[in-house]
């Protein structure tokens, strides 16, 4: 009985996707059909109608950020028939606009390259601080601009093993910015909050090289099922502007066991997850490229960025639920923090709680939705309230 709260609760949305969106947009492909442009065929190109190739709105509100929308295009079999082109644009304002292009070769069924460029300027990034005990009275923005390449190749080893390996250049400039009603970073420094952080008044430009292994007990096509999955990976980077004397090494590990309940794809998961950052040579570590918790990654309670350290360790406990046919739930609730290097003050009263609760659309397909209610409190030691509430809409993000 209780599945149907939210199944009224959604149904607004389902209107607005099947009528406003998806309709609309089928009939805007009919119309295109017969056309042929730049040598893709109507009965090619779609409007996220699993065709050929295609393109889809993209949109994104998340409490705390700038709101952006966007386009995402899609080219299946461009050149050679495993071969696939995508194109994401974003906007937010004329400071806010980011860029990915990618381009994915498949190379037979177990291999696969990737190749993708990313370009970023935003002056809504968040900074609290570094360490566990960061306040959330002491959030401060700066504006960042930043170019990503990235070189990746990927590989079945065995069943249920892949290995991933990156090359990747970037280089990345900060500015002191006030955003969305928030002081600076820098002015807050000035006045003693924080220290200002290795990294922000130069910029860095950064040469990564890593390995990532995962080995997944469930089949591809029965993600549903119990099993485990097993996670591990390290990069190390240097500082193009200064080789040699700064450089670092980030790795770390996660362990999820997955129970599926009464086999109706109720999924209850628990998972574990140890991050490390270790400098190499004379310098710290530029504090974007510190362990972070929050956003997308665990304990997503919390906005992407307000937890940076020198390592992390996080404890979650998921609860996943069908929903509706094409739309599924989760419940999620994690402890954890962020510390100094190899969590050398890790504490019980230094520990945080997240909780997330959220609504995905399910599948792999072109069109996704996903809606997010979560928060975070402050640590044990510091009362254990709950200062931070965040919730975010997204549709449509491509890669």
């Amino acid at each position: 009985m209780l599945v149907w709260v939210p199944r009224i609760a959604l149904f607004p949305l389902y209107v607005v996707s099947d009528f406003v969106v998806r309709r609309p947009l089928g009939a805007l492909t009919v119309a295109v059909e017969g056309a042929d442009t730049a040598g893709v065929h109507a009965d090619e190109f779609g409007f996220g109608t699993g065709k050929r190739s295609g393109i889809v709105p993209t949109a994104l509100v998340d409490t705390d950020f700038r709101a952006n929308v966007g386009v995402y295009f899609y080219y299946d079999r461009f050149l050679v028939k495993s071969n696939g082109v995508r194109v994401q644009a974003s906007f937010g304002g004329t400071d806010w606009l980011r860029l990915t292009v990618g381009d994915h070769l498949a190379l037979g069924k177990r291999s696969s390259v990737e190749l993708r460029a990313t370009g970023t300027r935003r002056p809504d990034f968040l900074f609290h601080g570094i360490g566990p005990h960061s306040l959330a009275a002491d959030r401060s923005r700066y504006a960042s601009d930043g170019l990503d390449g990235v070189a990746s190749f990927a590989t079945t080893l065995a069943h249920g093993v892949e290995a991933r390996t990156h090359l990747d250049l970037s280089t990345v400039q900060f500015r002191s910015r006030t955003c969305c009603g928030d002081p600076s970073l820098s002015s807050l420094a000035l006045r003693g909050r924080f220290p200002l952080p290795y990294g922000f008044a130069a910029g860095y430009t950064a040469f990564r090289a890593g390995e990532q292994l995962v080995y997944d007990s469930r089949a591809p096509t029965a993600p549903h099922d119990s099993g485990v999955r097993l996670e591990g990976g390290f990069d190390y980077a240097s500082d193009l502007r200064t080789p040699g004397a700064s450089g670092w090494l980030r790795y770390g590990a996660s362990a999820r066991g997955f129970v599926n309940l009464a086999g109706q794809e109720r999924v209850l998961s628990l998972e574990g997850t140890l991050r490390f950052a270790d400098p190499v040579g004379g310098r710290d570590i530029p504090f974007t490229e510190l362990v972070e918790l929050g956003g997308s990654g665990p304990m997503s309670g919390f906005h992407e960025g307000r937890l940076l350290g020198r390592s992390a360790a996080a404890l979650t406990l998921e609860y996943q639920y069908p929903i509706w046919a094409f739309l599924g739930s989760s419940l999620q609730v994690s402890v954890g923090n962020v510390f100094d290097a190899h969590l050398a003050d890790f504490a019980a009263r230094e520990l945080r709680v997240a909780f997330a609760a959220g609504i995905h659309t399910v599948g792999n397909g072109t069109q996704s939705f996903n809606l997010l209610f979560g928060g975070g409190t402050e640590t044990f030691a510091q009362g254990g309230h709950v200062r931070e509430l965040r919730a975010s809409v997204g549709l449509t993000q491509g890669f």
